[in-house]
């Protein structure tokens, strides 16, 4: 079964520089499995999906703190 392709999350990763290995290391998850979830082969569960961004949120909010000489 095919489940939604992360295509978002992979977007916003992409601009802020997170690996899915990253990823991986963050959810206790080997890299593989992340790979696989965020190409929509397995599903994310709410809580992984709730970690994902929030870590996204914060990567986008220091890179935006770089961006304008504040950090």
């Amino acid at each position: 079964m095919q489940y939604k392709v992360e295509d978002e999350i992979k977007s916003r990763m992409k601009a802020v520089g997170l690996t899915v290995r990253d990823l991986a290391n963050m959810l206790h998850e080997p890299p593989g499995t992340i790979g696989n979830r965020l190409n929509g082969y397995i599903p994310i569960s709410f809580n992984q999906r709730r970690a994902i961004l929030e870590r996204l949120r914060v990567e986008e909010s220091r890179k935006q703190l770089i961006e304008n000489g504040e950090g």
